[in-house]
């Protein structure tokens, strides 16, 4: 393994924790969403739709916590040995997620579907 570099631009560091913070302020409005959507769901005694959803959404939340940690650990070690950035698959698996979520969203509010 070749030593580190010492003369790291310090912005780029910084520009790759900025990054990391918003993949995880992502992760907890996900959270912070299914939490809403589990205590309406409870205070209005409704089906079991949004309690399904919020659960996919918290677990959803959770995946792409762990991805970004490990996203950010690649990427910190290539800042360091000067290399380019490794290829992210996080924005295709939010993206894939988040659409997934709305459309059974959806499906939910415009079925009005009760699976009780």
């Amino acid at each position: 393994m070749a030593e580190p570099a010492s003369d790291v631009d310090p912005r780029v560091v910084l520009a790759e924790e900025r990054t990391f913070l918003a993949w995880h302020r992502t992760s907890l409005a996900l959270t912070a969403g299914a939490v809403a959507l589990a205590g309406l769901a409870q205070a209005s005694g409704s089906d079991v739709g949004p309690r399904l959803l919020a659960i996919a959404m918290v677990v959803f939340a959770g995946g792409i916590a762990l991805l970004n940690d490990r996203r950010h650990r690649d990427a910190q070690a290539a800042i360091q040995q000067r290399a380019p950035l490794p290829p992210s698959r996080l924005p295709v698996i939010l993206t894939f997620g988040v659409v997934t979520i709305t459309a059974v969203a959806l499906l939910l509010i415009a079925t009005g579907l009760e699976l009780r």
